[in-house]
């Protein structure tokens, strides 16, 4: 796995036109008077309203497995990925077939969830678990692997096209009952196991004992019929979905029939929703007055919630306790999804000559847009552009560069082009940073290695020093220079030679905090400074380096000098990644405090005289820095008294 990967922001890039006109439509030359080291804040957060993403058909359908987790998340499987879904309709992937998640996924067909906190799904032949932290893990496997199913206690049963088999780990898989044709699954409390058999309109039951007994439906009979009445004479339609709540009540998603069967714990089966009618209607009102289409799966909550999922419309709906039914998210190829974000989870950050930021958040695998009045707005990019967003940069003639599984440019008239793939000549990779030259030579790494293009082909310009990897963005200087970092020193590529810039070899004893003063190596030479992991590169136009490390924001002058602009505010917060704009100001993307800031001509600092931001945080004034209102950015600025002031 790429060591980018482990950070939140890959790259920043400002582009020609400078400083983001977001929300008042700030200019560069706002700040031209202004002092050396002012800082004005852009981006007091990205918005949180919820963003409709575009949702590309090929890659989405319906659910095929629903499960509720102990906490209360909802887990779905749709073509090619698991989703995690919050209380409130928001989605985030948590398993698919990329990789990126630890271990590629395929087409999991299911997903169950146990008591403990225990969610597991099936890939191909395996059966996978996902732990709180999201580590996907292996928990057995079964030739012919269709659905899987969990006990309250956390016992894992399977089906195969030869019958139902539990599985414990690190033993074979042990025979429950040999039935064909099971279309869903589900596990009671005393862990006999139920199934639904689409073709047989039934729905049976394995004991323990291994003896097989009718729950509901007549076995080969399809049709609607006995609501009210014991569940073994009623009839159902092709019934595809179950799931069992806490006390023993069985749920049915009645496929053939649009409808929800219930069947209490005495046996009587009722209709909870669906008129038979086959439409998605009736959100706000009785589930028994509302049309479903085709539901599909279903599951269950510890607070009796019903969640029904449908393959065909794509929807969610959502049946609480009272009979109200609702649509808990929306998973249909011709419509969207909502999302909330926060600098957390944006994986790259660019901002293009006209002004407007850009956010790739993978997490959704969408680019997002700051708009004008400060919202978000989802950015097609189109058939060229990568499943995966996870690299942004502004190219000074207007597009953007999108990077991730390939690389591609999204133009400015809204179409998108193909700029490297595994099909160009010379290497295969995945575009895990990205930097343009001001000449619009256009870089980007993998791993261990930087490439270009030339005539076409893949060129590799940079490999680190084996077991060493890259860290952190890359950055290129007004000579056309390439910068990178490798372990703690930053690497000049420039006419093919390559050069230490700045930091010295970590030596024996070194650890990952700051120097307790990195401040005393200001004014010495670059090479002989100590950063303790450096993570975001940036140069301006008079050739200063910038590099944000764990002790702070160090400068290197053209003459190859040191100095702190700015120290770590805390060794346990990330440092902030850095951008360049005209005149020299540096652009600060700030997780921790969720915010997007500009430091005003910070080459021309004094540089004993930086702001003593570690007592500013620790005084608890970070919330006096930031004002915002809808539609309106408001700046403050350090006057000569280094007292904020409007």
């Amino acid at each position: 796995m790429s060591v980018f990967r482990g950070l939140v922001v890959a790259a920043v890039v400002v582009g020609a036109g400078g400083v983001p006109a977001v929300a008042d439509g700030v200019s560069p030359s706002r700040w031209a008077g202004d002092e050396p080291g002012t800082e004005h804040v852009l981006v007091n957060g990205v918005p949180d309203d919820q963003v409709r993403l575009p949702v590309r058909p090929e890659n989405w359908s319906g659910a095929t497995g629903l499960a509720v987790a102990a906490d209360g998340s909802v887990y779905a499987s749709v073509v090619g990925k698991v989703l995690r879904i919050d209380s409130g309709g928001l989605e985030r992937v948590v398993a698919d077939s990329s990789g990126r998640f630890g271990r590629r996924v395929e087409l999991p067909s299911s997903v169950a969830a146990d008591a403990r906190g225990g969610v597991y799904f099936d890939s191909s032949d395996s059966i996978l678990g996902l732990d709180s932290a999201d580590e996907i893990t292996s928990r057995g496997h079964v030739n012919g692997l269709e659905r899987v199913a969990a006990s309250p206690d956390g016992t894992v049963f399977a089906t195969s096209p030869d019958g139902v088999r539990r599985v414990d780990d690190g033993s074979e898989p042990v025979p429950v009952a040999r039935v064909e044709g099971i279309e869903a699954i589900a596990v009671t409390a005393d862990s006999a196991v139920l199934f639904t058999q689409r073709n047989g309109h039934a729905v049976q039951r394995v004991g323990a004992d291994g003896v097989v007994s009718a729950v509901a439906g007549s076995a080969g009979r399809a049709g609607f019929a006995g609501d009210g009445g014991p569940a073994s004479s009623a009839l159902l339609n092709a019934p595809r979905g179950l799931a069992v709540a806490p006390d023993g009540t069985r749920y049915i998603a009645d496929t053939g029939n649009n409808r929800v069967r219930r069947v209490a714990v005495d046996g009587t089966i009722t209709t909870i929703a669906g008129t038979g009618e086959r439409a998605e209607t009736g959100d706000g009102g009785p589930a028994t007055r509302a049309a479903l289409v085709e539901p599909s799966s279903i599951a269950v909550a510890p607070d009796g919630t019903v969640y029904v999922g449908a393959r065909e419309s794509g929807l969610i709906r959502k049946i609480t306790p009272d009979g109200a039914i609702s649509t808990f998210a929306d998973l249909d190829p011709n419509h969207t999804g909502p999302f909330q974000t926060t600098m957390r989870v944006v994986h790259s950050f660019a901002v293009g000559p006209d002004g407007a930021v850009h956010l790739a958040v993978r997490a959704v695998d969408a680019v997002l847009r700051v708009t004008a009045e400060g919202g978000l707005a989802a950015v097609d990019t189109g058939p060229a552009g990568p499943e995966h967003p996870n690299a942004l940069a502004a190219d000074p003639d207007g597009s953007l560069l999108v990077g991730g599984e390939h690389l591609a440019r999204l133009l400015p008239d809204g179409t998108s082009q193909v700029v490297a793939d595994h099909s160009s000549r010379g290497a295969e990779f995945e575009v895990d940073a990205v930097a343009v030259a001001p000449g619009g030579t256009v870089y980007f790494a993998d791993n261990d290695k930087v490439f270009t293009m030339r005539a076409g082909d893949v060129v590799e310009v940079f490999t680190a020093p084996e077991g060493a990897g890259l860290r952190g963005s890359l950055a290129t200087g007004p000579d056309g220079s390439l910068y990178v970092v490798v372990g703690n020193r930053v690497h000049r590529v420039r006419d093919g030679e390559d050069e230490v810039v700045a930091g010295r070899p970590r030596e024996q004893g070194d650890g990952l905090l700051p120097p307790a003063d990195p401040a005393a190596e200001d004014g010495g030479p670059a090479t002989e400074a100590s950063l303790q992991n450096p993570t975001s590169l940036a140069t301006t136009p008079d050739g200063s380096l910038y590099i944000s490390t764990f002790g702070g924001i160090r400068r290197v002058d053209p003459a190859g000098t040191i100095e702190t602009i700015r120290p770590a505010a805390s060794t346990q917060d990330s440092p902030p990644d850095l951008a360049t704009g005209p005149g020299g100001d540096l652009y600060l993307l700030d997780r921790e405090h969720n915010n997007i800031s500009v430091l005003v001509r910070p080459s021309e600092m004094d540089g004993q005289s930086y702001f003593p931001w570690t007592a500013f945080w620790v005084a608890g004034a970070a919330l006096a820095l930031i004002v915002a209102s809808v539609g309106a950015l408001r700046a403050r600025r350090r006057d000569q008294s280094r007292v904020l002031s409007s």
